[in-house]
């Protein structure tokens, strides 16, 4: 096992070494390896998730895609279909938070301080991490992968699909003032209360200093924004 172990650390400096695009796809491949090796998921888990995204061409079971996807609802409810509230949060603010990329880049930076001793190189790598250089070529890796809602999971997962509805409908009804019968179907109330629910997540394009995100909905088809870095 320590064996394993060495082999894939060495891996992870050679892909920090290069950082381009394809290195640090490989760089996501290797970590998440390393994590099952270590069982240490647990411990990184918005790392793992960003790893687990960059390996499968859509992605539906995932635990913290879940709640990613319930801020991403309650933060749209709370802006009340407006592009832009009295703070100036918008739309994308609200996909950023849910992201959780600064989670993303201490959970690596966690990772290489337990792995590797301090030096002038770690340092220089662990700027890297933290900057928007590394977060663009992670998009780059993740591009064009789908990450959304499926009744076809666990009922842990599909209840929490479900909370999150359920929140999104009662703040649009305390919004509007909505009096709303006992109906214990979910999507009629949907329907009647008029809330924007977000089903899935797609990165469409990255350039040096902008990704663009489009997230399919209930009621307003396509949302389609930019995130500039």
């Amino acid at each position: 096992m320590l064996y394993e172990r060495q082999i894939i650390l060495d891996k992870i400096l050679g892909c920090l070494n290069g950082k381009d695009t394809y290195g640090i796809g490989i760089l996501l491949r290797e970590t998440r390896i390393l994590l099952e090796l270590e069982e240490n998921k647990n411990k990184y888990e918005t790392l793992r998730f960003y790893c687990t995204w960059s390996l499968h061409n859509s992605l539906d079971r995932n635990p913290l895609l879940y709640d990613i996807l319930d801020k991403i609802n309650i933060g749209f409810a709370l802006l009340n279909n407006n592009e832009v509230n009295e703070n100036g949060r918008n739309h994308m603010s609200e996909v950023i938070d849910a992201l959780q990329l600064e989670s993303l880049q201490d959970d690596f930076v966690k990772l290489l301080n337990t792995y590797f001793k301090l030096n002038k190189f770690l340092i220089e790598i662990t700027n890297y991490i933290m900057s928007n250089d590394f977060l663009i070529k992670v998009f780059e890796n993740v591009i064009h992968k789908k990450i959304y809602y499926s009744e076809n999971v666990g009922a842990k997962l599909l209840n929490k699909m479900k909370s999150t509805i359920e929140n999104t409908v009662k703040i649009n009804e305390i919004r509007s003032s909505f009096i709303d019968e006992s109906i214990e179907n979910i999507d009629l109330r949907i329907k009647k209360s008029n809330s924007t629910i977000v089903h899935s997540i797609t990165i469409s394009q990255v350039s040096e200093r902008a990704v663009t995100f489009t997230l399919t909905t209930q009621s307003q088809g396509k949302i389609i924004g930019n995130v500039y870095f």
